[in-house]
């Protein structure tokens, strides 16, 4: 309804959000192991960056209140995963997760999309979650850039 008050909470895309609204909540990733995301080769040329079948996942966001989550998705299937929890950020915003690329064993030279969400609810997802990628990510929740993965490191003896 146009020019309605903003309830304290609404259900967006099946998912419990508050009305903050999302464009005023900034949620990045800025580093993917030892590639920053802003690089020109990655940012601007849409190349994926290329690691292993673990890689750590930093960055940023601008409201410590809210809970950032980082989910992954293999291109050949149809299902994003939750990955662990992300530690509630540092004063400056700053947090950091790892991130799982298929299986140790399993996943070699595919492609996958990582994105980080924010939502206030801390316990929104648990590590391992599996959400349909046709469902996800609703449009109207903060969220980065997806950004774009190759696993091609063999897994270390």
């Amino acid at each position: 309804m146009i020019g309605a008050p903003l309830s304290a909470s609404a259900q967006i895309g099946g998912f419990l959000q508050t009305a903050t609204p999302a464009e005023s909540i900034r949620v990045e990733i800025l580093q993917v192991d030892d590639f920053l995301t802003s690089d020109s080769l990655f940012a601007v040329a849409h190349r994926p960056i290329e690691t292993g079948w673990k890689a750590t996942v930093q960055g940023t966001i601008s409201y410590r209140d809210y809970q950032v989550f980082v989910l992954v998705h293999a291109l050949l299937s149809d299902t994003w995963i939750v990955q662990s929890t992300v530690a509630r950020p540092s004063k400056t915003g700053t947090w950091r997760t790892t991130c799982y690329l298929g299986a140790e064993r399993k996943g070699q030279d595919e492609d996958y999309e990582i994105i980080a969400v924010a939502y206030l609810k801390r316990d929104q997802f648990r590590t391992g979650q599996r959400i349909p990628a046709n469902q996800f990510p609703p449009p109207d929740i903060p969220q980065s850039d997806t950004i774009l993965i190759r696993r091609v490191r063999s897994p270390s003896p």
